[in-house]
């Protein structure tokens, strides 16, 4: 019963994006994606983000759950039945299952995967180390958590990290009084299977691969042994890697030639900053990148001009301007009780420069690892170097630079971290780089794509 209860709640974030899509009147956006899985990961997402950031409101508010669950699940149920309504009046009063191999394989997968992660307890050091411990002090309402930030112990726990999946997890795992762990790792799953649907929603979109070798590619992929380790294991760096990845997808997609279409990337890119510290400087690159491309289409002033439509265009925007406030108000709430990042140190310059070789041989081997990151890590990779297509050149050039930028990042931690830089390197450098994999590689199909379509015209 109760894993019905946490899958029905899965299903019902994908419905509060498509509701919300609706209401915001951005379904023209959504249907010019070129294949259903894309369509399914984004709403999915979407919607994700608007229930991280109504339950840190309600967190911040001092709301209690009860309240602020009730009303974030009704409104999913809301979208649930209206969809289904809609569907019904369509569709010959028919109820459609999955009737493609892609479809029917990826159905099976989930149920199949979820099924078998609700039989186990959340195992990974770092998910119960810092994220279940969150979770579960969530769980107990915003005093306890009060208490666990003001708390001279558990270190360990990164009590700086940002609280968005925590708070998520937290109402997942609640099954009246009780907590059901498995909600974690069954959640964390979908996260690791959103990732599986979009790259095969890319292959099939932009390779014109058939279902079968979509499938097998995505497999080869993203089945390797870091996806192995941390896609269903209540860890953060999966469901990060997921929004990135998607939010260089529509930058790459979409044309910016209105301000409406700006919403959608830059409300998942918003949604990093919830997820993770390191979301943080991508977000802020990110919406550097949207500016200067913005400004680029709007090179002339007469094509973009302060209409009443454009002001009708801009009030959606008040949804990640919240999400921001949210970032903005957690970043307040930990610096009032002082809580340090554990990153910050006091090297001066002759030991930063002497880091520098350690990283270069330490990261190297790491990257050109094929059994971490599966045989077609590096070719992918290598694809970025090819010739850019003049059309869209601009779009691809800008997320080569906010991937590579988002790498540097990484980069200095380790030069001015205060622990040991070969210890830091072995134990963070693999869910770092697990961060931009995906949008490596769909940069990579993409380009590859396009420099293939070139050469045929």
């Amino acid at each position: 019963m109760i894993y019905l209860i946490v899958i029905l709640k899965i299903i019902g974030l994908y419905f509060l994006g498509d509701l919300l899509i609706d209401l915001l009147k951005l379904r023209t956006i959504t249907k010019e994606l070129p294949h259903k899985a894309i369509t399914i990961v984004i709403l999915y997402l979407f919607g994700t983000s608007a229930a991280i950031t109504l339950l840190y409101f309600s967190f911040a508010l001092g709301i209690p759950t009860v309240f602020s669950s009730s009303l974030l699940w009704g409104i999913a149920m809301t979208g649930l039945f209206r969809r289904m309504y809609l569907h019904y009046l369509h569709n010959s009063h028919r109820l459609r299952f999955p009737s493609s191999l892609g479809g029917i394989a990826f159905s099976i997968f989930f149920v199949t995967s979820t099924l078998f992660a609700s039989f186990f307890p959340v195992i990974a050091n770092d998910a119960r180390g810092i994220w279940l411990l969150k979770t579960k002090v969530l769980f107990f309402g915003k005093d306890a958590f009060m208490q666990f930030l003001q708390t001279p112990y558990f270190d360990y726990s990164h009590k700086d990290y940002p609280i968005g999946l925590p708070l998520l997890y937290a109402d997942m795992s609640k099954y009246f009084d009780t907590f059901w762990e498995p909600a974690v790792g069954i959640f964390s799953f979908t996260f690791f299977f959103s990732l599986c649907l979009l790259i095969y929603g890319v292959l099939r979109s932009e390779l014109r691969f058939t279902p079968l070798l979509a499938g097998m590619t995505t497999m080869v992929l993203l089945f390797t042994e870091e996806y192995s380790r941390q896609g269903g294991n209540g860890l953060s760096d999966v469901p990060l890697s997921l929004f990135i990845a998607i939010s260089i997808y529509l930058f790459l997609k979409i044309d910016f030639t209105q301000p409406h279409t700006l919403f959608l990337p830059v409300s998942l890119a918003i949604a990093t900053g919830f997820i993770k510290n390191e979301g943080l400087p991508f977000l802020i690159v990110f919406l550097l990148a949207i500016i200067v491309l913005f400004a680029i289409k709007h090179r002339n002033p007469q094509t973009f001009s302060l209409s009443t439509k454009t002001v009708r265009e801009l009030l959606p925007f008040a949804f990640p301007l919240l999400g921001i406030i949210g970032i903005l108000h957690w970043k307040t709430v930990i610096r009032t009780f002082s809580v340090e990042n554990d990153l910050l140190s006091a090297l001066n310059f002759s030991e930063i420069v002497q880091r520098i070789p350690v990283i270069y041989s330490e990261i190297m081997s790491r990257i050109t690892s094929g059994i971490r990151w599966g045989i077609l890590f590096m070719p992918a990779a290598l694809l970025l170097f090819f010739p850019v297509p003049r059309r869209r050149a601009v779009h691809l050039s800008l997320a080569l630079a906010i991937i590579t930028l988002q790498f540097l990042s990484y980069l200095v931690i380790y030069l001015i971290t205060p622990h040991n830089v070969v210890w830091h390197i072995s134990t963070s450098f693999s869910r770092l780089l697990l961060h931009l994999v995906p949008s490596i590689l769909i940069l990579a199909i993409i380009t590859y794509a396009r420099n293939i379509r070139k050469n045929t015209v």
